[in-house]
């Protein structure tokens, strides 16, 4: 043993007992609820449900500035894995504060338009299953005219969404599957009414308390 393997052992031993300590305090937040001048919220569908709580430490300690700004902190992530017919998708893809106010908002109100109407969320949805011919995309919809579809579908394409890979064919490029469902699962968050109902109380959701840095 070296003269410096002891100070290893030392910083080795710290380290675990500041892992566990941070890991004692998520576990109490989590069952206890916010602290003093804190409010926030996990959203669980059920009690079964895991929160990751590790992924949601690495997002508050995120700094620098791809994350930060004079006005604050933001780290976003999501995640995803889709077993899709013979296809198999999965993705990670996290931004920050500056990627996101440095989105031109015209591209992004085109990609929400292109999906603003319910054959274009079928259509979504259908083509996010697997590539499908023009004619397999009518007998799906069943209510849509030739016409109308072409119309939903070069929608699409213009913003993105779809690509045409052969004369009649459609689909959803595969690094886009995870992101374009990744929208509609938050939808979901967006519109359900009776969120307040499953929400738990955790982390920093809500004001800052008072004096706290952003």
């Amino acid at each position: 043993m070296t003269d410096r393997d002891p100070d290893r052992l030392k910083e080795i031993r710290r380290a675990l007992a500041d892992l566990s300590r941070r890991v004692e305090a998520l576990e109490a937040g989590a069952r206890s609820g916010p602290g003093p001048g804190r409010a926030g919220a996990v959203a669980r569908e059920s009690e079964a449900d895991d929160v990751d709580f590790g992924l949601l430490e690495r997002l508050r300690s995120r700094s620098g500035p791809r994350y930060a700004d004079d006005v604050g902190t933001v780290a976003i992530a999501y995640a995803g894995w889709a077993r899709l017919g013979d296809r198999r998708h999965l993705w990670m893809k996290e931004h920050g504060l500056g990627e996101l106010r440095a989105a031109e908002p015209e591209r992004v109100a085109a990609a929400l338009a292109a999906l603003s109407h319910p054959v274009r969320l079928r259509l979504a949805w259908s083509l996010v299953e697997r590539p499908r011919a023009s004619h397999e995309l009518l007998e799906l919809l069943e209510s849509p005219s030739p016409g109308q579809l072409y119309h939903h579908l070069g929608e699409m394409q213009a913003a993105g969404l779809v690509n045409q890979p052969a004369r009649g064919r459609y689909e959803v490029a595969p690094h886009k599957v995870v992101p374009l469902l990744t929208i509609l699962a938050a939808t979901l968050t967006l519109i359900e009414d009776r969120q307040a109902d499953r929400l738990e109380a955790f982390g920093e959701t809500g004001a800052a308390p008072a004096g706290e840095a952003r």
